[in-house]
């Protein structure tokens, strides 16, 4: 359940505080990496009462391979122990991520999966074929539109992403995540299943600090 709490994930980024409609921009524009960075999400997952509190934190950089990543670690109500860390670096399509560790695993993303290419547009639709672990699996994303999204008490201008996934031994995400410029991932709607098994999450964003926020 924790780590289903936490497919924020491949996730959490994105820029600019402006009004109007958004407009294409290069560069992580809309996945801001700087060491510093903060968000903090109030996460509802179906069948738990109470919203449980996800805040991620960029804190330092390090290298996979040859790439330098920036490391963003994920927070459970305010617990003092990183329970996910993604390692993400901007290459020449876009927003990238490496790989994902929990306390007990490290997952590499083979070939390195591409979670926001920019610049961003609508209409834009990319696929992600790799393995995770010894599992085959294939992502297919689309920037389907602008919407506004209300969030830290105001009106954002945001892209709205969906993602659909596939794994081998019958595991499907359904993503719609919703990215607003300078602030990152401001909303996320998610819905797991395997089998006969379904589990669905919403986050929203409660709180960003990033420069001059």
């Amino acid at each position: 359940m924790k780590r289903f709490l936490l497919i924020l994930p491949a996730l959490i980024g994105a820029a600019f505080l402006i009004a109007g409609c958004p407009k294409a921009r290069k560069d992580n524009e809309y996945f801001p990496m700087k060491v510093g960075y903060q968000w903090l999400y109030e996460t509802k997952v179906e069948g738990l009462q109470q919203p449980i509190k996800l805040e991620v934190k960029i804190n330092r950089t390090e290298k996979v391979d040859n790439d330098e990543c920036f490391v963003l670690e994920s927070f459970v109500n305010s617990s003092g122990e990183s329970l996910q860390k993604e390692y993400y670096a901007q290459t020449s399509e876009g927003v990238t991520l490496f790989k994902i560790c929990w306390p007990d695993q490290e997952v590499m993303r083979e070939p390195p999966e591409l979670v926001l290419k920019t610049p961003v547009t609508v209409g834009q639709e990319w696929k992600w074929q790799g393995k995770v672990l010894d599992e085959k699996a294939s992502y297919q994303f689309k920037v389907e539109k602008t919407e506004r999204i209300k969030a830290l008490d105001r009106e954002l201008d945001c892209f709205k992403i969906i993602i659909r996934g596939k794994h081998d031994r019958g595991l499907e995400y359904e993503i719609n995540r919703w990215f607003a410029p300078g602030i990152g991932m401001v909303k996320e709607e998610s819905t797991r299943r395997e089998g006969t098994k379904e589990a669905k999450m919403t986050a929203l964003l409660k709180s960003f600090k990033g420069e001059g926020k």
